[in-house]
């Protein structure tokens, strides 16, 4: 019982603290003119009756003119809530943020096609009691599966539902959030806090990078071996690129040289400077400069290897005939003509563009055919239709009725395969992003 009058008492405190003046205006129009009231029945001496008659209507006066003057009060000066809210855009889902400050809310994107990674917009709201000024900043916290969290200001914008993009800056090397171009003019909503217009999402969770260990505390063969593992998040990837650039150069160029067991390291590296992500992308092309990447290749070529005449059809056109012509004038094996006229016409050219998802880098293989070609048809059906199309679907109907599907594995090796063995049965297979032309 003392606990719901408690509890009563609270609420009612609270409800004065929030409706102030007004409040004991009401208060007063109601209950001192019912107390005048009962005085002036209760009188039995007509002159006595007279006062206690007057007395009612003057307190009944006094209401009125307080709740009128409370009233123009309230409204012209009522409790609100300032609102800013805006879009962080362009988000892959391998990029997670959280703050302590937005309100967040996901909203996915549209797909290029079922295969994409997901993408997502994440509109903010931010709330407060008193006006947002130029000075206003946010704290967001930033980071990519397996990666570093960093934490980003995001400033207040005057601007209607501003729009702000994550980018990686390549001079401060890391990302940073920048707003985008927004046309719209000022808007400073208010929000009266006495009507339930206002209705926010639930606090996003604070969220947090896993505990990684430093990627200057592992060794050059486990960074490797994340950068080769297929499966391994895209923060972890940009960690080991980081973590290999702050070594010694020699070192990591004979290990560039070194052959490795998934693949030669140096083709791990040129594959990354393909990949979706900007960040990875950018530390793995600075890797490949460092440790002069076609000079390595050069030199395996000159000393006979075999795999590193493989590797040039596993690099960039431009690139591989950069090698090719790298070599001196009197170096001239046999095989070394038929190898530029290959690389040349690139026919055998098979060029991986890494994606990132939350599962892993992707690699996607676009297959175009001639469906009027039965044997081109058949051929495939047969050797890659149920890799490219759902187990349960009839990959011949599909053919015979397509000329186009896209589909996308977590190994370098089987996209590789799916290609060479499309265009041995007439197919044309091309190797290309999940989020669209890079």
């Amino acid at each position: 019982m003392l606990q719901n009058d408690v509890e009563t008492l609270r609420g009612l405190t609270q409800l004065a603290v929030r409706f102030g003046p007004f409040l004991f205006a009401v208060f007063y129009g109601i209950l001192a003119p019912i107390w005048a009231w009962r005085n002036y029945a209760l009188q039995t001496d007509p002159k006595k009756a007279t006062t206690a008659r007057h007395y009612f209507w003057v307190v009944v006066t006094v209401g009125v003119v307080l709740i009128g003057a409370t009233s123009i009060w309230w409204f012209m000066q009522p409790p609100v809530l300032y609102v800013y809210q805006g879009t962080i855009r362009q988000l892959d889902e391998q990029m997670k943020i959280s703050s302590t400050e937005l309100y967040l809310k996901s909203r996915p994107l549209v797909r290029l096609s079922p295969q994409s990674p997901e993408q997502r917009h994440e509109d903010f709201l931010i709330v407060k009691s008193e006006p947002f000024t130029d000075t206003d900043t946010f704290t967001i916290r930033f980071f990519k599966v397996g990666g570093d969290e960093t934490e980003h200001a995001l400033r207040y914008s005057e601007a209607r539902n501003p729009q702000f993009t994550f980018e990686f800056d390549e001079v401060q090397g890391r990302m940073q959030l920048r707003p985008l171009a927004a046309p719209a003019p000022a808007d400073t909503r208010r929000w009266n806090t006495l009507f339930p217009t206002l209705h926010a999402s639930t606090r996003a969770p604070l969220e947090s990078a896993a505990p990684q260990t430093a990627a200057q505390e592992l060794s050059h063969e486990a960074l490797i071996g994340i950068l080769q593992e297929e499966r391994s998040a895209v923060g972890a990837k940009i960690r080991a690129l980081k973590g290999l650039s702050e070594g010694d150069v020699e070192e990591l160029a004979s290990h560039v040289a070194r052959p490795h067991a998934e693949e030669p390291l140096f083709l791990t590296l040129l594959d990354l400077t393909r990949h979706s992500d900007t960040e990875l992308s950018y530390w793995a092309s600075r890797l490949v400069s460092q440790v002069k990447v076609e000079s390595i290749v050069a030199d395996q070529l000159q000393s006979g290897d075999a795999r590193a005449r493989q590797a040039l059809y596993r690099m960039a056109q431009d690139r591989a005939k950069r090698v090719l012509g790298s070599l001196p004038p009197e170096f001239q094996p046999p095989w070394l003509d038929p190898l530029r006229d290959r690389i040349d016409s690139g026919t055998q050219t098979h060029v991986l563009v890494p994606t990132g998802s939350a599962e892993g880098d992707r690699y996607y293989v676009r297959l175009r055919w001639n469906r009027r070609d039965t044997a081109t048809v058949e051929c495939l059906a047969e050797n890659v239709g149920h890799l490219m199309f759902d187990p349960k679907a009839d990959a011949l109907q599909a053919l015979n009725t397509q000329t186009e599907a896209l589909a996308y594995w977590y190994s370098k090796d089987l996209a590789l395969s799916v290609g060479e063995s499309a265009e041995q049965c007439g197919g044309q297979p091309s190797f290309v992003s999940g989020l669209g032309p890079k």
